[in-house]
């Protein structure tokens, strides 16, 4: 039988994210004069963390969710 080791949740966990690359989907042009598609913007992010609980995602989420919540707001 093998061992599933779960971590535990840390006090003093640090992580940085940094944009690893990104791809920019844009319809720029339409020859009929309608309006275009959606535009799409797709992030590839790196985390380092001492956390190894999936929890450093969930938080990252939160926060990113709110900023959007609060960009779409202007």
């Amino acid at each position: 039988m093998s061992i599933y080791y779960i971590p535990k949740d840390k006090t003093n966990s640090k992580t940085q994210i940094m944009i690893a690359g990104y791809e920019i989907a844009n319809p720029t042009f339409s020859e009929n004069l309608e309006p275009v598609g959606e535009s799409q913007l797709t992030l590839h992010l790196n985390f380092i963390s001492n956390d190894y609980s999936p929890n450093k995602f969930t938080k990252f989420l939160d926060a990113f969710n709110n900023f959007l919540q609060e960009y779409n707001r202007l």
